[in-house]
């Protein structure tokens, strides 16, 4: 599964972590672990264009693996 298919649209965001439209949702929750945040940018050439947040990747648990959720 990718970012693309469970983000919401966003308009403009000033957040410095980022991911891409076709970014694993693997590495998308790992990013948001690691820098303590509830939600992040999609970005795609430069232009935010969507959003994911922790309730986007609960609903979505079942794609992610599994390994995440033990470290």
């Amino acid at each position: 599964m990718r970012v693309k298919e469970i983000m919401k649209s966003s308009r403009g965001s000033k957040t410095k972590v980022t991911v891409s439209p076709d970014e694993n949702i693997d590495n998308a929750a790992l990013l948001m672990s690691d820098n303590n945040m509830s939600s992040i940018s999609v970005v795609d050439k430069g232009k935010v264009v969507g959003v994911i947040t922790k309730d986007d990747l609960i609903k979505n648990s079942d794609d992610i693996n599994e390994d995440f959720f033990l470290d």
